[in-house]
């Protein structure tokens, strides 16, 4: 498997700006080898030109390297199951770009969870006691390591999705280099991030975009961040049947009373006897 620069072999474009997403089946990693021409614009600190690649799925994992010159790049392995490039180049001088060459290898994951948000899945609740999504209790877990977690929420076009957390607390109040809690719309990259929480109180966003992310950071286990978030799709237009108006937005009339507060305000559980939804009761 391949992919190029863009116009390979003849010079890329100026003023690109291109992200390639690589993710190996469960179970392995990548292997990314560079073949044929590797040509960029030399610069110091790549400011101008250049190939950055990153150790996971999203804008903000490890940094593997930025390369920005005539030499290729030592053979990359991934260390999970996913690899970050992105391609970025200035309008000024231009050049033959590169061949990159990939295969999968066994190995291990990382620590993300895919949720699809629908009509017939239109709430629940992230409970950060899940993460890692390993057992932190076998006395071979590293507790020492850090604790880098993420919740990828993805919904159908024309739809978006907002999150409320019902608890959150710091061990570390006011230190994001110890823990903190991270919210991005659409993507990963740093221009995406619509919040970052190093303290106690209350979280909320309301994306559009039908796709959203949200970190988890701990230094070390016994510093994870204790957070319950609820999460609800919504359609940001006149309701339809079916759906009922809340916080200028329109939620699934099944989750008026379900034991969750999926409107900001909380009018959705108002009034309400015997509820029946899935979490009545939310506890650490």
């Amino acid at each position: 498997m391949e992919f190029y620069s863009p116009n390979y072999p003849n010079m890329y474009h100026n003023n690109s700006d291109c992200v390639q997403y690589l993710e190996a089946p469960p179970g392995f990693k990548i292997q990314l080898d560079f073949r044929d021409q590797f040509v960029l614009e030399k610069s110091d600190d790549c400011k101008y030109d250049y190939l950055e690649v990153r150790d996971g799925p999203f804008a903000y994992s490890d940094l593997i390297g930025r390369f920005c010159d005539d030499k290729f790049p030592e053979l990359i392995e991934s260390k999970s199951r996913f690899l970050w490039l992105r391609f970025k180049t200035d309008d000024l001088l231009h050049y033959s770009g590169f061949r990159a060459v990939y295969s999968y290898v066994k190995d291990g994951s990382v620590c993300r969870s895919y949720i699809e948000v629908n009509s017939a899945n239109p709430d629940g609740v992230l409970n950060s006691a899940d993460v890692p999504f390993w057992d932190t209790d076998d006395p071979n877990y590293p507790k020492h390591k850090p604790v880098d977690c993420t919740w990828e929420l993805h919904t159908d076009n024309g739809y978006g999705i907002s999150v409320n957390s019902l608890k959150m607390g710091m061990l570390s109040p006011e230190r994001c280099d110890e823990n903190f809690v991270a919210l991005y719309k659409g993507s990963t990259r740093q221009i995406d991030r619509y919040d970052k929480h190093c303290n106690d109180g209350s979280l909320e966003m309301k994306s559009i975009t039908n796709r959203i992310f949200i970190r988890v950071y701990g230094r070390r286990l016994s510093l994870k961040p204790r957070i319950k978030i609820v999460y609800s799709v919504f359609r940001p237009k006149v309701c339809l049947k079916g759906e009922f108006s809340c916080d200028d937005v329109c939620l699934n009339r099944n989750l008026i009373c379900n034991g969750v507060p999926n409107c900001r305000s909380g009018k959705d559980e108002r009034g309400c006897q015997n509820a029946k939804g899935l979490y009545p009761f939310f506890k650490f």
